[in-house]
């Protein structure tokens, strides 16, 4: 991996060092950022929760309702939500989605309001559900139809879509001002030039059935990358709400962005990177990521952060991060991430770093981390799945100051 890396630099190097290649060299380097080591992450518990005949062990869609409900969605079975009660650790009820009215047959991007305002997306045509707990329609928004009222705006995603085959971009229910807040992705961004330019974060408003306004340009690495590129999941934001702020980050870069949401105005960023020096790998040419098997190599060793997490009880975050791995394990076998290395970065309510709990032996899942209040639910990692009796979110994290003496 590191002479792939390498090869890349020094060819962009002898390509022309010119302002860009400066300034996205800046943003792939670990930043220089002063961190305390007070807090830890610990496991503060064990779940065993049996599943039933013909549900499973893995979900490849969640959201946590209270600290209590957990909602999933399994890819084979893409319209049914199956609900399982966190506390006394049993399956609880299903939700079944009628077909008729979801055109693109599967639910996505689970948002849980209340128990019968259950908010999801479907990606193109872009369109946003609200269901009921019984799997009632209770109103659809097609989110395409009035964006002509900013085609004078070239900063705007005039066609686009949601980014509903990857987690984590799930939309955010404001109920105060009946806005929905949502990740917008142009469509083909990660393989054309230009998006950069393109305003990613949209409000809705769900009462009157048209955007209200779009902000937030790519920053960072997806801002100077210019003609380089990731791979598609890598070049999609995450997005986190919290009060009248909206936090931005992206799998590929080591910097929080930091926007309020009334004025669309970026208020600062702030690194968030692991106290390890770790430096992104450069973006690549458009030949590298269209040719399939060239592009899934190098996602399997591609170094990447999970979203900004929020834990109301504390007034904290924390940000996963899983580190480089090599192509291939030491049996020669295309490596299956079994072993990666991953930490969890802390931060206190300013974004200050306040401590980082590593994982070794691909203790931290992939993706399949669930924010609670003051933690959050962690999957195993799905090689590690050992029987599918159960569910695979089976431990609870959570933030404590660590003993010092």
């Amino acid at each position: 991996m590191r002479i792939i890396l390498n090869f890349l630099i020094v060819l962009i190097t002898l390509t022309g060092c010119d302002d860009s290649n400066i300034k996205l060299g800046a943003y792939t380097e670990a930043p220089v950022v002063s961190r305390v080591d007070k807090y830890e992450l610990y496991l503060a518990k064990s779940i065993d929760i049996s599943i039933p005949k013909l549900k499973f062990s893995n979900y490849n869609e969640f959201a946590v309702f209270n600290d209590s409900l957990l909602y999933c969605v399994n890819i084979r079975k893409p319209l049914t939500i199956d609900i399982y009660d966190l506390i006394n650790e049993k399956f609880a009820y299903e939700i079944n989605v009628p077909d008729f009215f979801v055109k693109s047959n599967n639910v996505a991007n689970l948002f849980i309001h209340t128990l019968d305002s259950i908010f999801f997306q479907e990606s193109y045509p872009p369109s946003v559900v609200l269901i009921n707990s019984e799997g009632d329609l209770v109103k659809r928004f097609d989110t395409d139809e009035n964006i002509e009222d900013f085609i004078s705006d070239s900063d705007v995603p005039t066609l686009y879509t949601f980014a509903t085959m990857f987690q984590y971009r799930n939309p955010v229910f404001i109920p105060k001002t009946n806005e929905l807040i949502m990740i917008t992705h142009p469509i083909g961004a990660e393989l054309r030039p230009g998006y950069d330019d393109v305003k990613r974060l949209g409000i809705y408003d769900i009462k009157n059935y048209k955007w209200k306004k779009f902000f937030a340009k790519p920053e960072g690495i997806m801002k100077t990358k210019g003609n380089l590129y990731y791979n598609f999941d890598l070049s999609i934001p995450y997005l986190l709400v919290v009060d009248t702020l909206a936090y931005i980050t992206y799998p590929m870069d080591h910097y929080i962005y930091v926007y309020n949401i009334n004025s669309g105005e970026l208020l600062f960023k702030r690194a968030g990177n692991s106290k390890l020096d770790v430096n992104m790998p450069y973006p690549l040419p458009p030949s590298k990521i269209e040719d399939s098997q060239s592009a899934w190599n190098i996602r399997i060793q591609t170094p990447f952060y999970e979203p900004l997490f929020y834990n109301s009880k504390l007034s904290m975050f924390t940000r996963n991060f899983h580190f480089e791995q090599e192509l291939k394990d030491e049996n020669g076998r295309l490596n299956d991430g079994v072993e990666r290395k991953g930490s969890v970065i802390i931060f206190d309510n300013e974004l200050n770093i306040v401590g980082e709990t590593i994982f070794e032996n691909g203790d931290l899942g992939v993706l399949k981390s669930i924010p609670l209040s003051d933690g959050f639910l962690m999957g195993d990692n799905t090689f590690k799945l050992k029987n599918d009796d159960t569910l695979i979110y089976r431990r609870v994290y959570k933030l404590r100051l660590k003993n010092l003496e």
